[in-house]
């Protein structure tokens, strides 16, 4: 194997590992983003009205005071911890 097939087989192999490492991103996001996928697939109404609607809010919310924290205390996991119920309504 000559110095052009050896460039040529490397390319073919970085071009797999990239297709992999895309899939793997991909799989991932979708993955991260199921919940709200969900519930778009559910709301059966648009983008814009599911974004906007009160539990999307509360959720986002929720999840930018956990990542302001930025603790991994106790007070972050409270497994005998009563469940408020949300203000919310559900998406019709």
């Amino acid at each position: 194997m000559g110095w052009r097939g050896l460039y040529r087989a490397g390319i073919r192999i970085g071009r797999d590992h990239i297709a992999s490492v895309v899939d793997t991103l991909v799989l991932a996001y979708a993955r991260a983003a199921l919940p709200l996928l969900l519930l778009f697939s559910i709301a059966q109404s648009g983008v814009g009205t599911v974004a906007d609607s009160a539990l999307v809010a509360e959720e986002t919310g929720r999840c930018a005071e956990l990542s302001r924290r930025r603790s991994t205390g106790p007070e972050l996991f409270r497994p005998n911890a009563p469940i408020q119920p949300s203000s919310s309504r559900a998406l019709v």
